[in-house]
């Protein structure tokens, strides 16, 4: 598999632009195996508006899409072998902490 750094930006799609992010509740979008970062976009629109939603697109390449993690055929899987970097496309324009929903 490829690393998605291969590929062009964007890795995540923002609902709302970053003048408008601060002191937000965060939402994070994980597409599917074999999707990208806009597969699930469309979702924000039914949130209620003080959300701001991050699709984030996954860092390997899948076929026309991008996975998580590699998928094997044998069971004996190992988390150590799919560990990946901390994202960077988190910016400080965000809480650091939990958020708690009325």
């Amino acid at each position: 598999m490829t690393h998605a750094a291969a590929f062009p930006a964007p890795v995540v799609l923002w609902s709302k632009p970053e003048e408008e992010r601060a002191g937000k509740p965060l939402l994070v979008l994980l597409h599917g195996y074999g999707a990208n970062e806009e597969d699930l976009l469309s979702l924000a629109d039914l949130l209620p508006q003080e959300f701001v939603v991050a699709s984030v697109r996954a860092p390997m390449v899948s076929g026309a899409g991008f996975t998580w993690f590699p998928l094997t055929a044998s069971i004996d899987y190992s988390s150590t072998r799919s560990k990946m970097p901390p994202p960077t496309w988190r910016t400080g324009s965000m809480p650091s902490g939990p958020t708690t929903l009325p």
